[in-house]
């Protein structure tokens, strides 16, 4: 099951052991191959409009693995929210510069 984007995911070092337990399992390693495997594949033909979409298609599908094995290693961003409306009352968020 997937959560919602939206919901922010605990990611421990105990998560990244454990992945990285799988990853280097037999299991792991052969699931591993068959998602990589399941790469789209490049468009060849004159249409430079689907060459370019298929292009980024693989290249956010490279990442996509890549970050899986980062994860091994790596606790996952948290999103960073930045207040759309700023304080009213506060004279410094209005003083024409970018908050902070």
């Amino acid at each position: 099951m997937l959560l919602p984007t939206n919901t922010p995911i605990k990611w421990e070092s105990e998560d990244a052991k454990r992945l990285s337990d799988f990853l280097e399992s037999s299991t792991g390693q052969r699931a591993i191959t068959l998602v990589a495997g399941m790469a789209p594949a490049l468009l060849d033909g004159s249409d430079v409009n689907k060459t370019l979409v298929a292009s980024g298609k693989v290249a956010g599908y490279g990442e996509s693995i890549q970050n899986l094995f980062n994860l091994t290693v790596v606790q996952p961003p948290q999103p960073q929210t930045r207040d759309a409306h700023p304080d009213l009352d506060n004279e410094a968020l209005w003083d024409g510069t970018e908050p902070k």
